[in-house]
């Protein structure tokens, strides 16, 4: 259960004040699994009470400044204060929702910026950053740095790189918007060295129904608390050949190892009631770890969707 209650200042200046205090109350029914047997997690049935107060100040100042030609510039500076206690993460909760900690210019400027309920964020803390827009006839490019400062360290972010201290890395996003051509630059700085530890760079274009979209990502080792460090680029290209039919081609390949991950070609149609696809797919990795060696598919797509759905990529290739 949680209670949220915001009051907003607009003054003369232009500044924008919010006031925010929350309260929330959690409670768990934990009873161990055998077979998932999660290690943290008591062998016997255990209730956990908790409760987690807030009080936060979120402060904007955008300066504007308009042009000729419908252009504008807004540079606004920004910071977070939120004054919450330490503690919130009892032992021998199970961590389901939040074992993939990923900070990034999505939730730099969120009061509580751990993903899921499992976790959360403590101690008192401060977000701040700089954005700035610049707005045209025919296209927009966009700014944003951000960084979190905190009185000492948070037990919760100790195995996470960049968070462990009570400096975090600089965050950032650049993206550039125009009538058939979308790009987005998203880094994370270490903020000792402030050499780039985190970079993913997405470059779209589209036209009609056709669209292609290549992608670069560079992680670091610890990056989700699962994955292995990763440099990659995939792309992918969606054609329209003739009215409703579509062709398609995406590939995936590590630039640290030197190799192809995955590669997929194929054929389909879409209206806007549905979409039918066939693919060839062609996985050249092994995974160790479930034993899964390299292979070749053939997959079949079928969906059924609303009026209002856009029409989709057939490829199976996730897009930003």
């Amino acid at each position: 259960g949680e209670l949220n209650w915001r009051l907003p200042f607009v003054f003369a200046s232009g500044q924008l004040w919010t006031v925010v205090a929350d309260a929330r109350g959690d409670f768990y029914h934990v009873t161990n699994n055998d077979i998932l047997n999660f290690p943290t997690v008591p062998a016997v049935t255990k209730d956990f009470q908790r409760g987690i107060p807030y009080v936060a100040l979120d402060w904007r100042w955008p300066f504007i400044s308009e042009g000729t030609a419908g252009r504008s510039v807004i540079v606004t500076p920004l910071a977070q204060i939120i004054a919450q206690p330490y503690g919130g993460n009892p032992s021998g909760l199970p961590i389901e929702d939040a074992t993939s900690l990923e900070f990034n210019d999505n939730n730099i400027f969120s009061f509580n910026q751990l993903p899921g309920y499992d976790l959360v964020e403590s101690g008192p803390r401060a977000n701040v950053g700089l954005k700035a827009d610049t707005i045209f006839r025919g296209g927009e490019i966009e700014g944003l740095l951000g960084q979190t400062y905190r009185l000492k360290p948070d037990p919760v972010l100790a195995g996470v790189i960049g968070q462990n201290g009570t400096e975090s890395d600089v965050v950032g996003r650049v993206t550039m918007k125009f009538p058939h051509l979308n790009f987005t630059d998203r880094m994370d700085f270490d903020q000792r060295s402030g050499t780039v530890r985190r970079h993913e760079i997405y470059i779209t274009g589209s036209y009609g129904r056709s669209s292609m979209q290549v992608a670069y990502l560079q992680l670091p080792t610890n990056a989700g608390l699962i994955l292995p460090s990763r440099e990659q680029v995939s792309a992918q290209a969606d054609i329209n050949i003739y009215r409703n039919w579509q062709a398609f081609v995406a590939i995936q390949r590590d630039l640290a190892l030197g190799q192809m991950l995955d590669s997929e070609y194929g054929l389909g149609y879409e209206d806007e009631c549905l979409a039918v696809a066939i693919a060839y797919r062609r996985k050249f990795t092994f995974d160790p770890i479930l034993g899964v060696p390299p292979s070749t598919s053939i997959v079949l797509r079928f969906t059924l969707k609303t009026g209002d759905q856009p029409v989709q990529p057939f490829s199976l290739f996730p897009r930003d």
